[in-house]
């Protein structure tokens, strides 16, 4: 009978890696809470807006590079493992609400 140990590791890696996933969490949190105060109180045809506004941010952007865009976000999306009725739903919503102009 063999038992195999592992070689004990420095666990800074995966505190550094849960620290910047805390505040990546907290980053995305933040973002969500400011457009949904946008897309609660305030008027969608007029220029105010709370701290920021991402809605039509991508309106801009040629065609080009926007498809390098999509294509690039469905193929990390699809990496990660998520499915692809969800990534695709997901991303559909999300790139309408990026390159949608009110």
């Amino acid at each position: 009978m063999s038992t195999t140990t592992a070689a004990p590791s420095s666990g800074m890696a995966g505190k550094l890696g849960t620290w910047l996933m805390i505040i990546a969490t907290v980053g995305l949190a933040f973002v969500i809470c400011v457009e949904l105060i946008n897309i609660l109180f305030y008027d969608p045809w007029s220029d105010e807006r709370f701290l920021f506004k991402l809605s039509g941010s991508l309106s801009g952007v040629d065609i080009g590079p926007l498809t390098y865009l999509m294509f690039g976000s469905l193929a990390v999306a699809l990496m990660m493992g998520l499915p692809l009725a969800f990534v695709t739903g997901g991303l559909g919503v999300m790139f309408i609400y990026l390159v949608g102009d009110a």
